[in-house]
């Protein structure tokens, strides 16, 4: 297979394509070696079946971004964009009354291959809607009634149905809406309006799920407890936030060596909320943090130069949108790893294990890199156009020529 064979298979943006490929190799690696710590604690060997389940979610994931590249979505998406958000409602509302509960959270469907965590379907759902929306906005920005039906409520709607078992994402949400706001300038009065409407409207619902429930199993206090415990400053020398921030500071500039983390055996759930401070204890900052935080940057870069880029609002909003929610993931459990940021257990996209996450974020990225792979097909177009007018442009004035001879 040469280059150009390549080059036709993996359109778009190669860039984003070799940035995503690297973050899954770091996942393979870390996820490999958090499972190997766990199976060596618990004795069982049985522990390794999430890794083969993790690599099998890692190619679904890219068999399915890969497909998603190649098909031009953005007219389907905008058809569709209100009924996605609907659905994605009912699937947060059934996780809400039928859900698996852990640790006191209802955040997964159980379908047998994997728990799917709803809100991730609901964020995208929600992005591709408002994108739909910021493309037609100066037709009804100035209408307080429409402004209020087509972008405030779906917005405050969709973050209630997931701030109460999950307080992090909704709020991630919400500063992505705000960001996809400002780009698509709309005036700061009304985001500021937004963001009032937010602020109360959470504290008024936090309020009522603080005094339901059993308070060691509230999330709303498990969430007090760790904004509480993070503004003081103050730590356990067993708390999962001292042995995530000592494993960073272990790992110094060339890290321990692949496989040879002490902390993965000591913190919960290292290969997700914490694989930062794992891959960093192993591969230090040369080859551990300053790639993953380098990545991540390109990504900001290549999903805003795609979006201005874009002849179609729609398409720039929605590249913005799914751009900003998983960069700023990213660095929420980046933040939480080096202490910047209160426990959140927040995943790293493509890099943290899990399935619904890696599968939508395949998804996201798979829209990203259908309008990159649109945009490059119209610049194509536009120059042999260009090349075609000139051509007959020379060849009239030949003609011209020959005649007045």
């Amino acid at each position: 297979m040469n280059k150009k064979d390549i080059a036709n298979r993996f359109k778009g943006d190669i860039v984003v394509w070799i940035a995503i490929l690297i973050l899954c190799v770091y996942s393979a690696l870390a996820v490999y070696s958090g499972i190997a710590g766990r199976a060596a604690k618990v004795e069982s060997p049985a522990e390794y079946s999430y890794l083969l389940r993790h690599v099998f979610i890692m190619v679904v994931g890219l068999v399915l971004m890969w497909g998603i590249h190649l098909i031009k979505w953005h007219n389907v998406l905008q058809k569709l964009s209100l009924t996605l958000l609907i659905v994605s409602w009912a699937l947060l509302l059934v996780t809400i009354l039928f859900g698996k509960e852990v640790a006191g959270a209802k955040r997964w469907i159980d379908i047998g291959i994997f728990l799917v965590q709803t809100s991730d379907i609901a964020k995208v759902a929600l992005i591709i809607y408002l994108s739909t929306a910021f493309a037609n906005i100066k037709e009804y920005e100035n209408d307080f009634k429409q402004m209020l039906k087509r972008v405030y409520i779906p917005v405050l709607i969709t973050c209630a149905l997931i701030v109460k078992d999950d307080n992090s994402t909704a709020m991630m949400l919400f500063a992505t809406v705000v960001l996809m706001m400002f780009f698509a300038r709309i005036s700061i009065k009304k985001i500021f309006t937004l963001i009032g409407i937010f602020v109360l409207g959470s504290l008024l619902l936090l309020a009522v799920f603080s005094f339901t429930g059993n308070k060691n199993e509230n999330r709303v206090h498990t969430a007090q407890g760790r904004i509480t415990r993070w503004w003081s400053g103050e730590k356990e020398p067993d708390s999962q936030e001292f042995r995530a921030t000592l494993a960073v500071a272990e790992g110094g500039i060339t890290g321990k060596g692949p496989g040879k983390s002490d902390k993965r055996y000591k913190l919960p759930n290292i290969e997700s909320d914490y694989i930062f401070s794992l891959i960093v204890e192993e591969y230090g900052l040369l080859l551990g943090a300053i790639p993953i935080v380098g990545l991540f940057l390109i990504l900001t870069f290549r999903g805003i130069k795609i979006a201005l880029n874009s002849s179609r609002k729609f398409s720039a909003y929605l590249v913005l949108g799914i751009t900003f929610l998983y960069v700023l993931q990213a660095f929420i459990n980046i933040g939480v790893s080096v202490d910047l940021l209160p426990v959140t257990g927040q995943p790293m996209p493509f890099v943290s294990k899990g399935g619904s996450m890696f599968i939508m974020c395949c998804i996201a990225f798979g829209l990203v890199l259908s309008e990159s792979r649109v945009n490059d097909e119209e610049k194509i177009a536009q120059e042999l156009a260009e090349i075609k007018e000139d051509k007959a442009y020379i060849e009239g004035s030949e003609i011209t020529q020959e005649e007045e001879e």
